[in-house]
């Protein structure tokens, strides 16, 4: 470790940064009870025969003083000072409370060894838990930024602090996949006829199990590798699963939704430039089935997470209290559309009207003048505080939502009509067409179509970009 540039401690050595002081963004992370003990990950990108790689690096800063000399330095600062469109900052601050520090260490395989820290996040006034995964040289800083926040001297303590076998955490999480999996599909593994005893992979023989599952339910399995435990823990926040899993739908759901959440991760923040045509097609298929899983007769259910994943991902521009209200709403009302009667999932009609009323005039049914309509409208808004419909103020922020969040909300709304007795009993104000309910459908469809084209266009565009630097 060397003290160099700005009284900050810096690790180029790992990866060779030199001379090299453009960034591309920063994370930095300040300690709620203490702010002088702030470390920040800095982001730049390399170029290797044409294709983007980013990379990283940790910088340690000794107080808040030369954090702000540095990133003022080396990023734009004038956004230190103003407020700067998502799509344009570089700097991003993380308020946080640490909680504890694992190295895991693979016996013979040192280059395979990293850092997991753990920490609690403070947003808006929520408290979040994340990890943060790290290049194993990095561990006598992240050391020390625990000892700083705790106040303590010497060793840190085993409290916070703690050597993890790799192979065995990959052996004691693939016994629970292996375990929830057989269990909690019992009924459907009956019925496949097929009766497994080894599974074999190019890197791991596991022995001594017995699985009745069928042929694609243990490719799907075995392509997941030792990353899926991994993905799954990290990177599906985004969703809630309840009930039991029994069908071979539910299973490919749980075992992808870690690779998934890394997706539309990039696309809450717009990053369609990290995103292919077909990681594209892979989400919105993905994205689909998580709707019809919820329409397969048995017990099992898959939610968005809306109030608790997707709305800290919006965009600070957004408004922040309307959308939480929002999205609560929604997802309070979408679970009300399902009871379990007898072992298998029941709509409710009754709250299924309350549900496509509301989330359907958010999207196409507007009680309320939209830029959709035709200007020669005039542009009144009269509801009540009683109404059904959304407001016009709702519909506005709701168009602000990221594609993603949009498609995922709409898509939603499409498996519920398609499968009610729906029936418009007051016609919304600013709606013209049919109002019958595959009409309604064809009109949704057309709308969330386009969203899923203009995604498309998005990522599409940037990969040719991409291929022609």
């Amino acid at each position: 470790m060397s003290e160099r540039l700005f009284n900050t401690e810096k690790v180029d050595n790992i990866i060779g940064l030199k001379d090299r002081n453009v960034y591309d963004k920063i994370d930095v992370f300040v300690d709620i009870t203490n702010n002088n003990n702030i470390w920040g990950i800095v982001y730049y990108t390399e170029y290797k025969k044409n294709k983007p790689i980013i990379k990283q690096e940790i910088v340690r800063f000794q107080d808040n003083n030369a954090m702000n000399e540095y990133l003022r330095t080396n990023f734009n600062g004038y956004e230190l000072d103003h407020p700067v469109d998502i799509n344009h900052k570089q700097i991003f601050f993380h308020y946080v409370d640490y909680c504890d520090i694992n190295y895991y260490y693979y016996d013979g395989k040192p280059n395979l060894n990293y850092v997991v820290i753990k920490v609690f996040e403070y947003i808006n006034n929520n408290r979040v838990l994340n990890h943060i995964k790290l290049p194993k040289e990095y561990e006598e800083i992240l050391v020390n930024v625990f000892k700083v926040s705790k106040k303590i001297p010497g060793t840190l303590p085993e409290k916070y602090h703690h050597d993890v076998d790799g192979y065995e955490e990959q052996r004691n999480n693939r016994k629970e996949i292996v375990r929830a999996l057989t269990m909690s599909m019992e009924e459907f593994f009956s019925l496949t006829g097929t009766t497994i005893k080894k599974i074999t992979s190019n890197k791991r023989l596991l022995r001594g199990l017995k699985i009745l599952v069928s042929t694609v339910a243990l490719s799907s399995l075995l392509a997941g590798g030792y990353n899926l435990v991994m993905d799954n823990e990290y990177n599906s926040d985004y969703l809630v699963q309840k009930g039991t899993a029994i069908n071979m739908q539910d299973a490919n759901i749980f075992m992808n939704k870690g690779k998934v959440g890394k997706y539309i991760e990039l696309l809450m923040e717009n990053k369609y430039d990290e995103i292919s045509p077909d990681d594209m097609k892979y989400v919105i298929g993905y994205i689909n089935d998580i709707n019809e899983s919820n329409f397969d007769n048995n017990a099992s259910l898959n939610f968005f997470n809306y109030s608790d994943y997707f709305n800290y991902k919006l965009d600070i521009h957004v408004d922040y209290t309307e959308a939480t209200r929002i999205l609560k709403k929604i997802e309070s009302l979408y679970s009300d559309c399902f009871r379990t009667i007898n072992g298998k999932v029941t709509l409710i009609q009754e709250n299924v009207d309350k549900y496509i009323t509301y989330v359907g005039s958010l999207t196409f049914l507007y009680d309320t003048y939209h830029t959709d309509r035709a200007v020669s409208y005039v542009k009144v808004d009269s509801q009540s505080i009683t109404s059904p419909f959304a407001l016009a103020s709702e519909v506005s922020v709701f168009d602000q939502f990221p594609s993603v969040l949009k498609y995922t909300i709409m898509n939603q709304l499409k498996g519920v009509l398609l499968r009610s007795n729906y029936e418009l009993k007051t016609r919304p104000s600013y709606y013209f067409g049919e109002t019958d309910k595959y009409s309604l459908l064809t009109e949704l469809s057309k709308k969330s179509d386009k969203i899923v084209d203009s995604m498309y266009f998005e990522c599409g565009y940037n990969t040719g970009m991409r291929a022609g630097k």
